[in-house]
């Protein structure tokens, strides 16, 4: 659950919500594998989002460093 804290020990809803998205999108794709019987590949969209989740918890995490 450290992971969900930043450096001040402050709870992270950005954190939060990328895990949320990245897990959610691997356990999706893993039953989807599972249940055609394939590795299926993601859809460009679905990894689209993620990238954007994962983009902009990037950027605050740099500009929160900035404010230090």
């Amino acid at each position: 659950m450290s992971f969900l804290t930043d450096s001040k020990g402050n709870k992270s809803s950005a954190r939060l919500n990328v895990a949320i998205w990245s897990l959610g999108v691997f356990v999706v794709w893993f039953g989807m594998c599972i249940y055609k019987r394939d590795l299926l590949d993601i859809p460009v969209g679905v990894g689209a989002i993620v990238a954007y989740v994962v983009g902009g918890k990037t950027i605050q995490s740099f500009a929160e460093k900035k404010d230090d």
